[in-house]
């Protein structure tokens, strides 16, 4: 007899004590399967369901009562409808990625969004029409030979849906010369609380335009979104680099050295300070997004890669690696990246990967993100981004459940003291609004938002969920 795997295990044990003991959102699943047995494709899942509503970090994962698989708008606007009537715990996932638990994840209802993969170019080739359940690097490699591309994810695994709109984003390898993902936004498709379908535009219910792009999961769920298209080399140079503990200290000199004086937005850098099976270790991520010809544009790193197409380069980031272990994102924005703060990084990866051991650690990573000026292609959005900000996402992974207090002090303890040493540095950090993708459950709104657009947001909320029943899923407090 073949052998389970041990996450399904877990899932499956989890899922069968929250079918037999929630008889109210049991009875709202079976009310939804009876709503749409006669629709092609769509489909209700009760245990033993699917994977459907695994999620890269397990602790990101929840027993849900049943997993709903809608096919077409329509079913899933009936299925928010009823969720609706019926008051019951809900979320809405698209490929997983979501760190916090609660974000994408329900002891109720879970929605995949896994059937809305579309991707179609229009007529004239100006934009991207694209499904809501869809991840980025799908996107790219269906994209891969039509000369075109879109401002999304960086790595593999993430999806369209939450990670690059509703949740502020997002930051691209083409920031530096089209800005966010949400910049690039011309029209969105969703379905609204009460469960009616609409669309939202700079021109159509430009409030709701406005909210989705950095409102998070409280206005609908999204199921198509139209990107501006812009050009892609067919050929691009570069890849990843692993590099060793006493590789570190040049890598963050040449990353000094890059931020502070590359002129060329197509050259972009994603490195990582890393301490992983008790060893310090580092990646250098690299991109120049077109053919640079015989130049190497990463020569001062000491890295030479090789020219592919955009779709291989995304994929060969090794971004699914540490999945299957509990984890958690956090988050401080830099005006630069000053030598000071780099330092400062180094230390933090040092210190909190020497904590492993003894508290069941299995990945210390800090990220370093270094754009060029992009405030100027900022659009008026619910997240603001006009300050070109340095998010530095934080990423711990552990396995011990009884760890998770000790890692999330961790993570808030190295964003605490990241920011002062930028204070002492000379860096204005107030009005860096915190970007929602990388920050913590319980983050402050306050830290991501600004006073003005939380009182909209609020207001908003009024206006297009007056019952309130996107507040059966979570999301951060905009009170």
């Amino acid at each position: 007899m073949p052998s389970i795997p041990q996450s399904l295990l877990l899932l499956y044990t989890l899922a069968q004590a929250a079918f037999a003991t929630n008889q109210t959102e049991l009875n709202a699943c079976l009310a939804l399967n009876a709503l749409t047995k006669h629709s092609l494709n769509t489909a209700v899942y009760f245990v033993p369901y699917t994977t459907d509503s695994l999620h890269w970090v397990t602790s990101s994962t929840q027993a849900s009562t049943c997993v709903y698989l809608p096919a077409s708008p329509e079913d899933l606007a009936a299925g928010v409808k009823l969720i609706g009537e019926q008051r019951v715990r809900f979320a809405i996932s698209c490929s997983g990625h979501a760190m916090n638990p609660g974000f994408s994840s329900t002891p109720g209802i879970h929605i995949s969004m896994h059937r809305f993969q579309n991707v179609s170019i229009s007529t004239d080739r100006s934009y991207v029409d694209i499904g809501g359940g869809i991840s980025w690097a799908d996107v790219y490699s269906k994209l891969d030979g039509t000369g075109l591309s879109v401002v999304g994810g960086r790595v593999p695994g993430p999806g369209i849906g939450g990670f690059k709109i509703t949740g502020g984003g997002g930051y691209s390898w083409k920031t530096n010369r089209y800005g966010l993902t949400g910049d690039t936004l011309i029209l969105a498709k969703l379905v609204l609380p009460n469960g009616t379908l609409t669309t939202a535009s700079d021109t159509v219910n430009p409030d709701l335009f406005w909210a989705i792009r950095g409102g998070g999961n409280r206005f609908g769920v999204l199921y198509s979104l139209r990107l501006q298209a812009i050009p892609q080399s067919s050929v691009v140079y570069g890849g990843v680099k692993l590099l060793t503990g006493d590789e570190i200290a040049p890598l963050l000199n040449a990353t000094h050295n890059f931020a502070n004086t590359n002129q060329d937005l197509h050259a972009q850098i994603l490195p990582t300070v890393n301490y992983i099976e008790g060893e310090p270790s580092a990646l250098l991520i690299a991109l120049y997004d077109d053919d640079p010809g015989d130049i190497n544009p990463f020569a001062s790193f000491n890295a030479s890669f090789n020219k592919q197409s955009f779709s291989s380069f995304v994929g060969s980031i090794p971004s699914l690696l540490q999945s299957g272990h509990r984890g958690s994102f956090n988050t401080v924005n830099f005006q630069s990246l000053s030598m000071p703060v780099l330092e400062q990084i180094k230390n933090q990866s040092r210190y909190w990967g020497q904590q492993m051991l003894a508290h069941s650690g299995s990945f210390v990573s800090l990220e370093l993100e270094a754009f060029a000026p992009y405030a100027q292609f900022a659009k008026d959005a619910a997240w603001p981004h006009t300050t070109n900000s340095l998010p530095l996402n934080i990423y711990y992974s552990w396995d011990d459940a009884q760890q998770d207090d000790f890692w999330h002090s961790a993570l808030k303890e190295t964003a605490r003291v990241l920011a002062e040493t930028a204070k002492a540095d000379g860096q204005e950090l107030n009005g860096l609004n915190l970007y929602p993708n990388y920050a913590i459950a319980g983050t402050p709104a306050k830290l991501m938002y600004t006073e003005p657009n939380l009182i909209r947001l609020r207001q908003l909320q009024k206006v297009y969920d007056p019952n309130g029943v996107m507040l059966l899923t979570t999301f951060f407090d905009f009170e």
